[in-house]
C-alpha cells in the first residue's frame, strides 16, 4: 500500500475534512513516511499533509529543516503582522493565490517516537506549518 501513494484529486471530499488524531505513530504514521517524501520531492513541495495522499491522519513531512515529520501539530499562539503572500498547494497544481498568514507561530507537535516539540517559527517555516495545519482541519487555499 506505501507504494501507492499519490497525490489524491483537488476534488476530492477528504481535501475538506478534518484529519483524525495519530494515537499509534508507528502504524498511523511510520508507514507512509518513505513514500510521502518521494511525493513532496517529485512535486518539489515544502510540505505534504498525509490527508493529501488519502491518509486521515493529523501529520504532515516538511522540507524545513529540523521539522521533517509533525505529529498532531497545532499553532499554540499566533502573533503579527500578518502578511499576504503568494501560496501554492501540491494539491492544485500550479495554481496560486494570495493568503494572509501570521508571519510568527509559537508551534507544538510530537515527532514519531512521541516526544514533544515546541519552537516559535517565522516567515517561510510558519507559512508551511500554518498551511499544512489548514489542510489537516479540512481547509484549503482554494
Amino acid at each position: 500500500m506505501n507504494e501507492e501513494l499519490m497525490l489524491i484529486p483537488s476534488t476530492d471530499p477528504m481535501l475538506r475534512e478534518p484529519s483524525g488524531e495519530v494515537t499509534d505513530a508507528p502504524n498511523e504514521v511510520v508507514p507512509y513516511l518513505t513514500r510521502m517524501r518521494a511525493v513532496m520531492k517529485e512535486h518539489n513541495g515544502l510540505g505534504l499533509s498525509a490527508v493529501q495522499v488519502g491518509v486521515p491522519f493529523r501529520f504532515f513531512i516538511s522540507n524545513i529543516p529540523g521539522h521533517g515529520v509533525l505529529i498532531n501539530p497545532e499553532i499554540v499562539q499566533s502573533f503579527g503582522p500578518y502578511v499576504s503572500k503568494t501560496e501554492g498547494c501540491l494539491s492544485f497544481g500550479k495554481r496560486q493565490t494570495f493568503v494572509k498568514r501570521a508571519d510568527t507561530i509559537h508551534a507544538r507537535w510530537w515527532t514519531t517516537r512521541g516526544v514533544e516539540k515546541t519552537t516559535v517559527l517565522q516567515g517561510l517555516a510558519a507559512r508551511v506549518f500554518q498551511h499544512e495545519i489548514d489542510h489537516l482541519n479540512g481547509i484549503c487555499i482554494f
